[in-house]
């Protein structure tokens, strides 16, 4: 018959041994296990922490770029605003100058003739001038000589006196004396009117029709 394990040599010391080993094993297994539940806690609630750390930062992220693309949108309509202004202001500008080129084209076309007319009215004064000259030069030569021809009659009257006087002295026929060059004449009878136009009848007396004769005179 086979012997029972309570007889073999040292069966009690290996039963507890098993018991001991079994015991250690479930405390192991049972430490292992709430170390993992432990750690899988920590793990959710540190994974769940960043989670709604991470939700929150989306959130934030999309409001963000929420107010971006609101900013981007009306900084591309003030853009288009800016653009259509400085179209118009370029538009007005150009204008603006093809405006004052019209009137720089006027002006200098102005200014064209006014140099032109400037220029024959400064030829005609330059004329003017030229002609003043040459009758004042001309007046200037006949006074020379009307204050000579005044010199040599009145010469010739003081002669003619001078006879007259002598005549006198000698009870001789003495001419009526004329009247002296600087004399005051108070009428006057153009010998024209006295008689027929003397221009081709007398050569040797007076001639032209500014000869004239006093009351007095007699032929």
């Amino acid at each position: 018959m086979a012997k029972s394990r309570s007889d073999r040599p040292g069966g009690p010391m290996v039963s507890e041994a098993g018991k001991d080993h079994v015991i250690f094993s479930k405390k192991l297994l049972l430490s292992i296990a709430v170390v993992l539940i432990v750690t899988a806690f920590l793990f959710f609630t540190v994974e769940q922490s960043r989670i709604a750390g991470n939700i929150a930062k989306s959130k934030k992220a999309l409001e963000q770029n929420a107010a971006v693309k609101d900013a981007n949108t009306k900084l591309e309509q003030a853009k288009n605003e800016l653009q259509a202004e400085e179209d118009e202001l370029v538009n007005l500008y150009s204008q603006w100058l093809d405006e004052d080129s019209t009137e720089l084209e006027l002006s200098q076309e102005q200014l064209a003739q006014l140099k032109a007319q400037l220029k024959s009215v400064t030829e005609r004064v330059s004329d003017n001038s030229a002609q003043l000259d040459a009758k004042s030069s001309t007046l200037q030569e006949k006074e020379e000589r009307l204050a000579a021809y005044q010199f040599k009659i009145q010469q010739k009257q003081a002669f003619i006196e001078q006879l007259a006087d002598i005549l006198a002295q000698l009870n001789s026929s003495v001419p009526k004396k004329g009247i002296a060059i600087d004399e005051q004449v108070d009428d006057l009878i153009w010998d024209d009117e006295f008689e027929a136009d003397d221009d081709f009848a007398y050569d040797e007396f007076y001639a032209g029709d500014d000869d004239w004769l006093d009351d007095g005179t007699e032929w």
